[in-house]
């Protein structure tokens, strides 16, 4: 079987291609193409949107209640950019799949969501959610 997928796709072991993240083509490209070009981080929204085009989008009151609060959602392997919940299970497919890469500094994924100070916990709908990847 050369030059293919094993049979059985284990994305606890493999991960998952950044090309199957659900989210816009350009936010994926920018995405590659930043840990591609080494960069310690990549800001972007889930939908594509900056934070003010997301605070235009709400009625002024909401816009000034707008916080942030950060929380950390993955791994990506710096060779084959593939994206991991886990940063044990990146570690994993470091040692067996993209070996020799251990010493090289994993992408954190932290994502940003958008919430109300009046209302802690309740988030601003599923477009306001932001990424931030850093390449520690």
């Amino acid at each position: 079987m050369s030059g293919g997928l094993p049979l059985v796709y284990d994305p606890a072991v493999f991960g998952t291609p950044v090309a199957m993240l659900q989210i816009p083509d350009a936010v994926k490209l920018r995405i590659k193409s930043d840990i591609t070009a080494g960069l310690s981080s990549s800001r972007f929204t889930q939908d594509g949107l900056s934070v003010d085009e997301l605070r235009q989008k709400l009625d002024p009151s909401d816009a000034q209640a707008l916080t942030q609060k950060e929380v950390e959602v993955g791994w990506a392997c710096p060779s084959c950019t593939n994206v991991f919940q886990q940063e044990v299970l990146l570690k994993n497919h470091q040692r067996s799949v993209c070996q020799g890469t251990e010493s090289v500094s994993p992408a954190q994924f932290l994502e940003y969501h958008d919430t109300q100070r009046s209302l802690p916990g309740v988030y601003i709908g599923a477009n306001s959610l932001r990424m931030q990847f850093l390449f520690v």
